[in-house]
């Protein structure tokens, strides 16, 4: 009797382990315009939630690319939203980026 209980939470254990992140990152290159003139690259991150999240904070290339506008903090999303941020950091500079949520922080290569 010990094993089977053993063995039924053992994979109960396994079944509760998500191994995909509860949010999606994507990002693109913002275009300068002619209103705002910004001599540096800048770059924006979108992050969209895949079940509802809250977002604590945004870490780019482990901190070496600084937010330069963000609502991310704090941020609570449902299925499908979307919030964003800007980085002072090129296109294809983004090596990492780290988000760190109430069900943990995952981190997204490129």
């Amino acid at each position: 009797m010990k094993r089977f209980i053993s063995m039924v939470m053992m994979c109960v254990w396994l079944c509760a382990c998500n191994s995909q992140p509860p949010v999606f990152v994507d990002f693109e290159a913002l275009q300068p315009n002619d209103v705002f003139t910004s001599s540096r690259s800048e770059t924006q991150i979108s992050i969209q939630a895949l079940e509802t999240i809250k977002i604590h904070s945004l870490q780019v290339n482990r901190g070496h690319c600084s937010l330069i506008h963000s609502r991310i903090p704090h941020a609570e999303l449902h299925y499908g939203q979307k919030v964003s941020a800007i980085v002072a950091c090129e296109e294809l500079d983004i090596r990492e980026i780290t988000v760190n949520t109430d069900q943990g922080m995952f981190t997204f290569n490129f």
